[in-house]
């Protein structure tokens, strides 16, 4: 029994004075394991441009992640365009080891594509320096990367010239020539020619059609232009038209008008002086009741037969020439009557007369002032048309926008890094 303790006291000291190298290399090589499976999981389940939150779910619960789960995910994430994330993948990888050429090379085009071109540069000169210190490396590989190089620096110095930082992107070419085998200058220089090349000819492409659009808008222009010229000359003979109808209109109505006026003048004449006449004898009349009255008032108070028979025949002869009066006011009255009768008819024809012609020069007025907006439309659509036409070319900024953009000359090759990592897991 007591042999049996010894033996476990034996094997337990021997457990405890492992070297701690040994004893951690064995529980690395188990996560490891472990995380390399999470790195295969990521290139083959969630290598998919509709997995982008399934991904980050995913990747969110991995505990423990080493430098081939991470640099999977930020694989992952350029091939579902997450710049922003496949960049802070790439930064905490660089935070574990920076000696790694491919980090640096995919930091590079991402910067690019978001048009960080100075942190580009920078990304570019660290990735120069791996490769120059990766002795693992073969030639075609160093070939490749500094084909990558001469690509990235004809970008900047073409498409994004005039959005980058000159001296630097001068200064680190030079420190990338510097000494540089004459095969991997060749590659270089090989490939910096292709993307120039290239611009060029994207720009040749986008001048040419631009030049098209030139001359169409051109001509285009120039029969808006005469278009226009005869609608203006079409405006202006409606507005003649119009200011000659306008004068008809208002000579016409003058015309009846003043004729109106002349009918009315010998009637308002007439009707004055029989206003006069049936004045005279409206007073005469009064006289004569007062004269009524009075034979009439002296028969009543008369007692002798004689005078007031006298007063009685007096009377009388009084009545009767009230009565020839009054017939002579009726036949006056009569007349005035039917004299205003058709002055208020030449009113009424005035009246008529004077609103038609006014409603007609109201209506060819507003016909005017729309002729006159419609001319000053035109004048402005006629110095519109002398200007070049200031629109988007759908397809020159198409072109335009391919020829300022990195993956036109560099592709990152995402297929065939991931099956290079998923080869290294097996």
């Amino acid at each position: 029994m007591r042999n049996s303790n010894a033996k476990q006291i034996l094997i337990l000291t021997g457990i405890l004075f492992l070297s701690p190298t040994a004893f951690s290399h064995s529980i690395f090589l188990s996560e490891s394991q472990a995380t390399d499976e999470v790195a295969q999981r990521l290139l083959k389940e969630f290598w998919s441009h509709t997995k982008v939150r399934q991904t980050d779910l995913f990747y969110d619960t991995v505990e423990h992640k080493n430098q081939n789960t991470i640099y999977a995910y930020a694989l992952v994430k350029s091939r579902q365009h997450d710049v922003r994330k496949a960049l802070d993948a790439i930064d905490a990888l660089q935070k574990i080891d920076d000696t790694n050429p491919q980090p640096w090379r995919l930091k590079t085009w991402l910067l690019l594509r978001q048009d960080k071109f100075n942190g580009a540069v920078v990304s570019l000169g660290k990735y120069i320096d791996a490769v120059k210190a990766d002795k693992t490396l073969d030639d075609f590989s160093r070939a490749e990367a500094y084909r990558f190089a001469g690509r990235v620096f004809a970008f900047l110095d073409g498409p994004v010239k005039s959005k980058t930082n000159k001296v630097s992107v001068d200064t680190l070419r030079r420190k990338v020539m510097f000494k540089l085998d004459p095969d991997l200058s060749n590659a270089l220089t090989f490939d910096y020619n292709q993307v120039e090349k290239q611009f060029q000819k994207f720009m040749g492409d986008k001048q040419k059609h631009d030049d098209n659009f030139a001359k169409q808008d051109e001509k285009e222009r120039k029969i808006k232009f005469a278009q226009l010229s005869q609608v203006e000359d079409q405006l202006s003979k409606s507005k003649t038209k119009l200011n000659e109808q306008s004068g008809t209109v208002a000579e016409t109505a003058n015309k009846e008008l003043n004729a109106i006026r002349q009918q009315d003048v010998p009637l308002a004449q007439r009707q004055a002086d029989l206003e006069i006449e049936l004045a005279d004898i409206n007073q005469e009349l009064i006289w004569l009741v007062n004269d009524l009255n009075y034979w009439n008032n002296q028969a009543l108070r008369e007692r002798d037969p004689l005078n007031r028979s006298f007063y009685f025949r007096r009377a009388g002869s009084v009545d009767g020439a009230i009565i020839r009066l009054e017939l002579v006011a009726r036949r006056i009255r009569n007349e005035r009557d039917l004299i205003l009768s058709e002055r208020a008819a030449l009113r009424r024809q005035f009246a008529a007369t004077n609103a038609i012609a006014s409603n007609q020069l109201a209506s060819i007025d507003s016909e005017l002032k729309d002729i006159t907006r419609q001319q000053r439309v035109t004048s402005n659509q006629k110095i519109r048309t002398t200007k070049p036409t200031r629109k988007i070319i759908t397809h020159s900024v198409s072109l335009k926008n391919k020829a300022t953009s990195i993956v036109t000359y560099e592709q990152f090759p995402l297929e065939i890094e991931r099956q290079l990592l998923l080869d290294k897991l097996k």
